[in-house]
């Protein structure tokens, strides 16, 4: 009876049977394994960067005193690559002293003498100070333009274009603001020199780097004073984001897209003033102030364009306050 083919084939596939479930015994413990020692792996990189992280603001912690320096975003499409205006003017002022810093808005229209030429709205300075051999040179005669009129010494610059914005949103993963009310712009620019709509909806919400860049570009609709201050949120949101213990792992491909994106002459040196400003804006630490109406006044230029005019005697007072002993 043993011999019957009916019997061979069923022992034979009950063979086989039993061969397949031992040899996927090994292969499932083998993924067990992998899992475990890639949730080994996370934890090690996990807390290498919090290591870094604390041993960083330790060694830190102490170093340097106040700065001020000029975050500037410049309208500068891909296929540009002529010095451009810089439509964003951000004086960033850091006083580890005091724990505090002020981020302070100027806008692209103030009319203000140039150290070099006869006045005209601060967003020339980077072009008009452009030098063909010194990447430099335009950005700081910007920032020679501000000490001379707002007598802040400025120690330094941060510079994006709209690309390395984009990257370095998209590298944090996005980013969530909470849009206060309905935001339409009905010609908004679009890199072919058209115009199109843009909506955001009042609440908060994920923004990808493109998106993140029309809400900081955004203005027919609260002008120049109301898109300095969607700059300000964005950048503390982004500093919130990425000194939260989730924002983390984010960090290494963000500074390498920081790195590739943006144009600066600060040193190691002021590292320090770096670290202590995203944790002032993370912390609640930061003071942010745009220069609006109540410091300023429009006024025609003698070519015809519509521009601002700054009012000393309120800005003066104000600068005394946000940057004392300067």
């Amino acid at each position: 009876m043993s011999n019957h083919p009916l019997r061979r084939r069923a022992a034979s596939r009950q063979g086989r049977s039993v061969r397949t479930r031992r040899t996927a015994t090994p292969d499932r413990s083998r993924a067990a394994l992998q899992g475990i020692l890639s949730g080994i792996t996370r934890l090690i990189v996990l807390l290498g960067v919090l290591l870094l992280g604390t041993g960083l603001l330790v060694w830190f912690s102490g170093a340097g005193g106040p700065r001020t320096f000029l975050i500037l975003g410049v309208d500068q499409r891909p296929e540009e690559r002529y010095p451009t205006r810089a439509d964003t003017i951000l004086l960033a002022h850091v006083d580890p002293d005091r724990e505090r810093a002020v981020l302070l808005s100027i806008p692209r229209d103030l009319w203000l003498p140039q150290p070099r030429g006869p006045a005209n709205r601060i967003n020339t300075a980077v072009p008009n100070g452009a030098e063909p051999d010194d990447i430099h040179a335009g950005p700081r005669y910007l920032a020679q333009t501000i000490q001379e009129n707002f007598g802040i010494p400025v120690q330094g610059y941060v510079m994006v274009n709209f690309t390395g914005f984009v990257q370095v949103v998209d590298a944090a993963g996005g980013v969530t603001v909470d849009v206060p009310a309905l935001l339409v712009d009905n010609a908004y620019p679009t890199p072919d020199f058209g115009v199109t709509q843009v909506r955001f909806e009042p609440g908060p919400q994920r923004l990808d780097g493109e998106r993140a860049l029309i809400y900081v570009r955004t203005r027919h609709q609260d002008g120049d004073f109301g898109r300095a201050a969607r700059q300000q949120q964005l950048l503390q949101a982004l500093a919130r984001q990425l000194l939260q213990p989730k924002g983390w792992l984010r960090l290494p491909g963000v500074l390498a897209a920081a790195l590739d994106a943006v144009q600066t002459d600060l040193g190691l040196w002021d590292v320090p003033a770096l670290l202590h400003l995203a944790i002032y804006l993370a912390t609640d630490r930061a003071q942010f102030v745009v220069l609006g109406r109540e410091y300023t006044e429009p006024w025609t230029s003698p070519g015809g364009a519509a521009v601002l005019l700054p009012r000393w005697s309120a800005i003066q007072p104000l600068l005394a306050e946000l940057f004392p002993g300067e």
